[in-house]
């Protein structure tokens, strides 16, 4: 769970919450062995924006993703869903992203999204670091020991965002 209380002038306060569904034990310890490695099944994302000057009605918004494995165990496919449950809710987008090549850890290096956009992504397993570049955005994600997202950085033509996570507990995974 991530609180942020005081939003910046301009910002709205948001919540957000989000959980993550894996097939089996062995995906999420095989997960956190290997840098930016996805083997989850599904993870929801829920941010609730609080009134504030910048925002002036609450609003729920939710992210869905599902994703589907090849043979091999190698990401696939993804299914995004993007929904508002509140004030009005509705279905705001639904893209659908297939992986087309894979390195030899078998994380994903290319993949199409609807409409055609194509990305392509690297791993620094040293650096601990997954980039992925599309055309006019770049985001760069680090991660720590044991696997988890800890910072963010995406890249526009004239903006940057740093994202940190605050990783309140962890431990490593074993079998």
């Amino acid at each position: 769970m991530f609180d942020h209380a005081k939003p910046a002038a301009g910002e709205c306060a948001v919540s957000s919450e989000s959980t993550t569904e894996y097939r089996s034990v062995g995906d999420f310890v095989d997960e956190a062995s290997v840098v930016g490695q996805t083997l989850w099944a599904r993870r929801v994302n829920t941010s609730v924006f609080m009134p504030s000057p910048a925002c002036l009605a609450s609003r729920t918004l939710q992210n869905e993703h599902v994703n589907q494995f090849d043979s091999q165990k190698r990401l696939a496919a993804t299914t995004i869903t993007a929904r508002e449950l509140s004030p009005s809710p509705h279905t705001i987008s639904v893209t659908e992203v297939s992986y087309e090549s894979w390195d030899a850890q078998g994380r994903p290096t290319s993949d199409r999204a609807g409409g055609g956009l194509t990305s392509t992504t690297s791993y620094d397993d040293l650096a601990r670091t997954k980039t992925i570049v599309s055309p006019g955005l770049t985001i760069v994600t680090r991660f720590d020991a044991d696997g988890n997202l800890v910072e963010g950085t995406n890249i526009l033509p004239n903006t940057t965002i740093n994202v940190a996570m605050n990783i309140r507990a962890t431990q490593r995974v074993c079998q």
